[in-house]
């Protein structure tokens, strides 16, 4: 959702001001990827590990990871489906509304000045 997210800002980014530079690819994965793990980390907190060599003789030194369902987890999925999915989904939805008036064309001569602006813009820009 963090990837979307800086595509469709750097999509109405450009089409706002053609003359700003692009967002470096690597900066947008990098920025993702540790956004991701900041939001995420807590998660560990809500996990205990079982020895199954205390319950059962055959499986010495066997282990597995389960959700602690002692603690109250239900607060910190719910505030991670907010933080991942729903905020980000109204922001996209407000992205691309700006981005499509953006590409709606307006009427009127101030519309055809404003048009050979960016075509000339962007013919300098390559």
């Amino acid at each position: 959702m963090i990837s979307h997210l800086l595509i469709a800002w750097d999509r109405k980014r450009w089409l706002t001001d053609p003359l700003k530079a692009r967002l470096p690819a690597f900066v947008c994965s990098c920025a993702s990827w540790l956004a991701g793990m900041v939001i995420a980390l807590p998660y560990p907190i809500y996990t205990t590990y079982l020895d199954l060599g205390k319950y059962l003789q055959n499986f010495e030194g066997v282990g597995i990871c389960a959700v602690n369902l002692v603690d109250d987890m239900q607060e910190y999925m719910r505030g991670l489906f907010v933080i991942m999915y729903c905020g980000p989904m109204a922001l996209l939805g407000y992205l691309y509304i700006r981005t499509s008036r953006e590409l709606r064309p307006p009427d009127g001569p101030l519309s055809i000045m404003m048009f050979e602006a960016r075509a000339e813009a962007r013919s300098k820009q390559m």
